[in-house]
């Protein structure tokens, strides 16, 4: 089992996650499609949306 040391959101909508492992994901934005999503506690959404903007959807 992986388990999640590092999540990261740069400034230009790339996503970072780095596991106990040493492992490293990184997701690019991209110009035409979301390019990652994630949900978080009590239904907390954030999306990259194309061109790398940042939405943030639900419980503030």
């Amino acid at each position: 089992m992986n388990v999640i040391t590092l999540t990261e959101v740069g400034r230009a909508g790339d996503l970072v996650i780095e596991f106990e492992s040493g492992m490293k994901l990184t997701v690019q934005p991209d110009d035409d499609y979301e390019a990652w999503g994630l949900v978080g506690p009590k239904g907390r959404l954030v999306t990259c949306m194309p061109g790398g903007e940042i939405a943030v959807w639900g419980a503030e």
